[in-house]
């Protein structure tokens, strides 16, 4: 589920009522996880009712390729209405854009980007910031990479490694923006690459755009004391999906959300409780790089 603004009235696009954006719920259909196609809905009514607007996959534009429906992530739109799905395909990942509220779609590749399986799941998470700028994150060999994108998905910079300095083993990044340039990941990690057990990370920059940007990083919790096992999504309750952030309303402070695992399983559940955070700056936090 997500959530945007429509395109312009004047395009004729349907705009919400009593609501400034509008809710998308895209979903493996037509049965959940069997299905064989991703279907999105769309609310006009700040989500008291959905309704069909198209199928993301299978389509006439779909590439030659092999896209299950369980490989596409959580879509963004931008402030001109257009949507944005990732989906890590078997061949290359892409990104799926509509500019008619789902009726329709282009996939545009990621070339960066690690490629799917039938069975991997999603990767790939993307970003807006207010000034539509685009942004890409995936974990491939225990690091967290970003690519950035200022023309609407048709082109991406090289990719940075942006995990905290030493820490590998990285898993369950999230990605979120804010203001033009802010961007941010949390994460769980460890400077130890084969430690079972990973603390929370949190990475950002304010300075995105620029040719060299700074970024900062910092633990949620000691990682003398790491806080997280990845069990998978099979290894007992809860699913180890749960993680994410987001920018307050101007942007700029990001605040994140992980699980922090209390002990053992006990009949097939781990005892957790939930963590919020956010990177604190003082005056003597360095404002460029040396």
């Amino acid at each position: 589920m997500f959530v945007g603004p429509p395109p312009p009235a004047s395009t004729g696009a349907p705009q919400p009522s009593g609501y400034p954006d509008i809710v998308y719920l895209c979903a493996n259909s037509p049965f959940e996880v069997t299905g064989p196609g991703r279907l999105c809905y769309r609310s006009l009514d700040g989500g008291a009712t959905f309704s069909p607007v198209g199928y993301t996959s299978p389509t006439p534009a779909n590439p030659t390729d092999i896209c299950p429906p369980l490989n596409f992530n959580t879509g963004v739109v931008d402030s001109r209405g257009v949507i944005y799905q990732p989906v890590d395909c078997e061949h290359a990942s892409y990104v799926v854009v509509s500019r008619d509220e789902g009726a329709s779609e282009t996939w545009l590749p990621e070339p960066d980007a690690p490629p799917g399986t039938a069975t991997s799941g999603t990767n790939m998470e993307l970003a807006v910031d207010d000034a539509d700028n685009l942004y890409a994150e995936w974990s491939a060999n225990g690091l967290v990479y970003l690519a950035i994108s200022r023309d609407h998905a048709n082109s991406w910079s090289s990719p940075m490694i942006v995990a905290a300095p030493g820490v590998q083993n990285v898993q369950r990044p999230a990605i979120a923006a804010g203001a033009a340039g802010h961007v941010a990941l949390v994460y769980y990690a460890s400077t130890d690459p084969a430690a079972e057990f990973t603390t929370a990370y949190i990475t950002q920059t304010a300075d995105a755009l620029d040719i060299d940007p700074l970024f900062y990083s910092g633990a949620l919790n000691p990682p003398a004391s790491p806080i997280f096992h990845d069990g998978g999504l099979t290894g007992g309750s809860p699913r180890t999906d749960f993680i994410g952030g987001a920018f307050d309303s101007r942007g700029r402070t990001f605040w994140a959300g992980v699980v922090k695992q209390l002990g053992p399983a006990v009949g097939g559940h781990v005892p957790t409780v939930g963590l919020a955070g956010r990177l604190r700056f003082t005056r003597l936090t360095p404002a460029s790089l040396p």
